[in-house]
C-alpha cells in the first residue's frame, strides 16, 4: 500500500504540471459595435441577438452559448442562435452562429442570402488580440477589438449587394465577456488523482483478503 501512495503521488507531479485543462464557457455576452460598412444598409436582429440601448449607431449583443478557452485564452467562444441580417430592400445576407477563434484570430460565422445557406463556418472576420488588453478586450461599455473583413466575408457583401472589395475594411467594433465555469487547481488535481488511486487500491486490497465461500 505504501509503495502504491509514493508510485501515485510521483505520478501526479508529474502529471499536474501538463495538465491545464481547458475551461468550459457558459454564458456571457460579445457586442459588437457595427461602423460605416453597412452604412446605407438596413440591418435586423436574428435569434437571440439584442440591440444595445444608447449605444451610438447599430450596437448588438450577441450571447455566448458556449465555448472553451485555456489560461492563455486559446479556444473557441460559440454564439448559437444568435445574428444579423443585412438587406438592401432586393438581397438579405444573414450572417448567425458566430464563433470566436481566439487562437486562429478569426471570427467564423454561417450566412444565408434570401433565405438560402450560402455556407456554415465560414471565416468571415480577423481580429488581432494584441491590439486590446484583457480588460479593453471584456469591456462590454466600450467595445476596442476591430473585426476586419476577410475576403470571404468581402465576397457575400459584393455578391448581395454590389460593395466592391471590401476586404481589409473594418466592419465594427467589439468586445467579449465569457463567463467561465469553475475548474480544478492543479493541486486538487493532484489530489484528486491520489484520491481515486488510493480508493481503488483498498478496494484491491479487500478483495484479497475476503476468504473464499465454503462450499457447503
Amino acid at each position: 500500500m505504501r509503495h502504491l501512495v509514493k508510485t501515485l503521488l510521483g505520478f501526479a507531479v508529474l502529471l499536474v504540471p501538463t495538465m491545464a485543462p481547458a475551461a468550459t464557457v457558459v454564458g456571457g455576452d460579445t457586442r459588437v459595435a457595427f461602423g460605416a460598412a453597412i452604412a446605407g444598409l438596413e440591418a435586423q436582429l436574428l435569434g437571440t441577438a439584442s440591440l444595445v440601448g444608447g449605444a451610438p449607431g447599430l450596437t448588438v449583443n450577441f450571447p455566448i452559448t458556449g465555448g472553451t478557452l485555456d489560461e492563455a485564452l486559446s479556444g473557441a467562444i460559440r454564439h448559437d442562435g444568435s445574428g444579423v441580417s443585412l438587406s438592401n430592400g432586393t438581397y438579405t445576407l444573414a450572417l448567425s452562429n458566430f464563433v470566436i477563434d481566439t487562437s486562429a484570430g478569426i471570427l467564423f460565422g454561417d450566412a444565408a442570402l434570401n433565405g438560402a445557406v450560402v455556407g456554415t463556418a465560414l471565416d468571415l472576420f480577423n481580429f488581432d488580440l494584441s491590439t486590446v488588453t484583457v480588460p479593453q478586450l471584456t469591456d462590454l461599455g466600450n467595445p476596442l477589438l476591430a473585426l476586419v473583413i476577410r475576403p470571404t466575408a468581402s465576397g457575400a457583401l459584393t455578391a448581395a449587394f454590389g460593395l466592391g472589395d471590401t476586404a481589409g475594411v473594418t466592419l465594427g467594433l467589439a468586445a467579449t465577456a465569457p463567463q467561465i465555469a469553475a475548474i480544478p487547481e492543479p493541486g486538487s488535481w493532484a489530489m484528486l488523482i491520489v484520491g481515486f488511486g488510493l480508493v481503488g487500491g483498498s478496494i484491491r486490497i479487500r478483495q484479497a483478503r475476503t476468504p473464499g465461500s465454503v462450499p457447503a
